[in-house]
């Protein structure tokens, strides 16, 4: 069950204010956002809204967060009215919420921020430091990202001058009441997690060494697919492994990381020569696999069974 408009215990009132001493005063600075399939929903009833789902989100690639703002700016316009030939002003439309984040991330960082572009293709929860910005439906039986309609990132910005190198992402929001009438902030204490410490999921590159006809044993080396020297070491529990010859399952019993080497070994049943084999980082039904410090990689690679050498 998630709980709304929760925010901490009120030990007194503001006497003959006409208000309450409990209302959150602040959100807080804006410190990442999280990209979430469009129309996905939780439901504040029976679902859950704790560390393992939210990750869950990740793993499914149902949720991206980009964390670590550099600089934010609310580019919101002003309500649109119109003015009468008497004077009299009426209300057209409200201002759809715009909003700039800026990131100061490098290059890997902005590769995905833009692979993400595009219209109506997600909804937008925004990471504060107190807590999460979302909203609820129509309902309020469900919580859901805020109804998000362009997002778009601009050309990477080099460093130029004292301007430093930047990634910015603009987005229009389509619902203004939503925003103002529906949205939801849940703190992190509320939650029993800071979504601020829970990073995506690395791209990674896995390079097999040859394998030849009879091996039960894979090696190889995983890297991060944006910067090759950068070995991923952390991955050497056989359940992070799914390996498959010619589609057919073939179990990891074990694996290996060799600091020498900066490679790892895993052992498989016999493979026959000319088989098409794929290694693919994989936790049970997700095809991310997560290190005991919590992180996340996804990748997989494929090779062909070779012939054994004439001794």
């Amino acid at each position: 069950m998630i709980n709304l408009n929760s925010y901490g215990n009120c030990t007194t009132d503001l006497r003959g204010t006409g208000s309450r001493s409990c209302d959150i005063q602040t959100f807080g600075d804006v410190l990442g956002i999280g990209l979430l399939t469009k129309g996905f929903t939780w439901d504040v009833a029976t679902d859950t809204l704790d560390e393992a789902t939210w990750k869950d989100r990740i793993k499914a690639f149902g949720l991206f967060p980009f964390l670590g703002i550099y600089n934010f700016e609310q580019t919101t316009p002003d309500n649109e009215v119109n003015t009468s030939s008497t004077g009299v002003l009426s209300k057209v439309r409200n201002g759809k919420p715009q909003f700039t984040f800026s990131f100061d991330k490098g290059g890997c960082f902005h590769k995905s921020l833009y692979d993400k572009s595009g219209k109506s293709k997600w909804d937008l929860a925004m990471l504060f430091d107190k807590g999460l910005l979302v909203a609820t439906n129509q309902a309020a039986t469900k919580l859901k990202g805020l109804n998000m309609g362009l997002f778009d990132v601009e050309t990477f910005k080099l460093v130029q001058g004292t301007d430093p190198q930047m990634s910015m992402a603009k987005i229009q929001l389509l619902d203004a009441e939503e925003f103002n009438l529906r949205f939801q902030f849940i703190t992190w204490e509320e939650l029993g997690f800071n979504a601020l410490e829970v990073e995506g999921v690395v791209d990674a590159k896995i390079t097999v060494d040859t394998v030849v006809d009879g091996s039960t044993s894979i090696v190889f080396q995983v890297a991060s697919a944006c910067n090759n020297d950068d070995l991923i070491t952390s991955l050497d529990a056989i359940t992070n492994y799914v390996v498959t010859a010619d589609g057919v399952n073939n179990p990891v019993t074990a694996v290996s990381y060799s600091n020498a080497t900066g490679k790892y070994t895993a052992t498989v049943t016999a493979l026959d020569e000319d088989a098409v084999v794929i290694l693919k980082l994989r936790d049970g039904s997700d095809d991310v696999a997560e290190d005991s410090l919590g992180n996340l990689f996804k990748g997989q690679a494929t090779f062909t069974v070779a012939e054994a050498p004439s001794v």
